[in-house]
């Protein structure tokens, strides 16, 4: 399977531009039929504390994916703010399928206190996976990154791909990368993830984007600027690794709760 990871500057609280430029990153990319493009966290406003604000225009985002999706006939995985039934909206990530339906929701389960996040919006019910074509995807957003105890159960409801929407400020990258290659080390999965680059009015971007194999080697990895990634996913190898080293038979599921 192509996946494609399309980093970029969000515009603070410009969902209208934001858009646009999805779309341009698309039509650059050409994604072929049934291919997976990831977008970053929050991708049509920007890491916003303003819940009003981020939610204002969260149909107008998520028709335009779900356009895109069926447009192109591919997975569109992306951040956006959306209202829950908990009385704050969640941080969430959507998986808009080829026909342009949605095929996942899942809400940011563990949300960063020291920038008030817990303040804004509600945390995440529970650990979602999905299929995207031979593979099954695990969303995780941001700051969930830190808490592998997710990514394991994740693999444990069936993932083989786990896709990080992120807003990773520049002063913490050097974490953003080594915890992806531990999260995709220790799961035997392919990571995505996919951060922002830029700035808002509270933060710098490095961007850094990734992906990564279920070894840990490096398929392709971003800079600090706009860039589109490209990456082949081999599900026969995935199957391969699983066999010939079977560290997940291994594991306790008791130490999950």
């Amino acid at each position: 399977m192509k996946v494609f990871a399309l980093q970029f500057d969000v515009e603070w609280l410009d969902p209208r531009q934001n858009l646009a430029e999805v779309r341009r990153l698309v039509s650059q990319a050409q994604p072929p039929a049934g291919s997976l493009v990831v977008l970053p966290e929050l991708c049509a406003v920007g890491f916003c504390m303003d819940a009003a604000a981020t939610t204002r225009a969260q149909d107008e985002t998520q028709d335009a994916l779900a356009a895109l999706a069926k447009q192109w006939g591919v997975f569109i995985c992306a951040g956006v703010a959306a209202a829950s039934p908990n009385g704050k909206p969640e941080n969430q990530a959507v998986l808009f399928d080829p026909a342009g339906e949605m095929a996942l929701r899942y809400g940011k389960r563990h949300l960063f206190t020291l920038a008030g996040e817990h303040e804004a919006y509600a945390p995440g019910p529970a650990v979602t996976v999905a299929p995207v074509g031979e593979f099954t995807l695990a969303p995780a957003i941001c700051y969930d990154l830190r808490f592998p105890e997710q990514f394991r159960q994740a693999v444990t409801m069936g993932a083989n791909v786990m896709a990080v929407l992120a807003n990773w400020p520049t002063v913490r990258k050097s974490h953003w990368r080594a915890l992806l290659i531990a999260r995709a080390i220790e799961n035997q999965a392919y990571v995505i993830g996919v951060n922002r680059c830029g700035e808002d009015p509270n933060a710098a971007y490095a961007g850094g984007s990734i992906v990564i194999d279920p070894q840990g080697e490096i398929l392709a990895e971003a800079g600090d600027a706009t860039e589109i990634l490209a990456a082949d996913l081999d599900i026969k190898s995935l199957h391969a690794l699983r066999a010939e080293f079977p560290v997940l038979d291994d594991r306790r599921n008791d130490e999950l709760a």
